[in-house]
């Protein structure tokens, strides 16, 4: 009997058969046997649909290049570049976050691009290299070989899977933001917890240290919490005991 999974392929519609046969010939196209129907047709559905993270593609090349550039770049290295091309160049957001006339969004545009394209060059990798391990199991390919729309199994299937790493480092990185806020604040003006932090550093004030300290702990903590119950979301076989 032809099983695959613990599952009767015999018992399949035709094209699910011959669709799993292809698939048995380590994904080659192939000839279909004279017992299907459609003879002489060729699936390239798994290639197709696995072509994108190839190794060696173009896209490929691009997705751990762009990111290693970026990871490459210290936060204040960044910081200028973002100002001297956004700000300055193009003159699309001021160059400081000094608030001086009232709360502005635009005025927050900066800093937060130099906090988060430190950190996507390393998420970007990780889910990339996540992505490519998840989309060569067996049921991702079982979910094509069926017929399955690409995109339903992208987000049904094969990224919520993949998410469990990079989600992890996601969380994570929020203890490193508490001291990449230093130098971006500092930079760009912004009287928030970094500056804070520098100055009470600067003026000995212990008790400002302290409290700080504090909320890093707490940060550190709730992070891993967030880490956790996250879990049982993307991967339902994980439960607490």
């Amino acid at each position: 009997m032809l099983t695959h999974g613990g599952s009767n392929i015999a018992a399949e519609p035709p094209a699910v058969r011959l669709r799993f046969l292809e698939f048995s010939h380590k994904l080659s196209p192939v000839a279909a046997p004279a017992s299907y129907p459609n003879r002489g047709t060729r699936v390239h559905a798994v290639d197709d649909f696995s072509a994108p993270i190839a190794s060696g593609s173009f896209l490929t090349s691009g997705m751990i290049v762009a990111p290693c550039s970026v990871r490459s770049m210290s936060e204040i290295a960044t910081a200028i570049v973002l100002t001297v091309v956004i700000a300055l160049g193009l003159r699309w957001v001021p160059a400081n976050s000094a608030m001086i006339n009232g709360w502005d969004w635009r005025e927050l545009t900066l800093p937060v691009l130099t906090l988060v394209l430190y950190d996507f060059g390393y998420v970007a990798r990780m889910t990339r290299a996540s992505m490519a391990e998840v989309m060569t199991s067996q049921y991702v390919r079982t979910a094509v070989l069926k017929g399955l729309p690409h995109r339903h199994v992208i987000w049904r299937h094969a990224l919520r899977n993949a998410l469990i790493a990079p989600f992890t480092v996601i969380v994570l990185q929020l203890n490193w933001i508490l001291s990449g806020v230093v130098v971006v604040e500092v930079f760009f003006q912004y009287a928030g917890f970094g500056k804070m932090l520098l100055d009470a550093a600067l003026y000995g004030d212990v008790y400002v240290i302290q409290a700080a300290t504090l909320v890093a702990v707490f940060v550190a903590v709730a992070s891993q919490i967030i880490s956790d119950v996250g879990y049982t979301f993307l991967n339902p076989r994980i439960r607490f005991r």
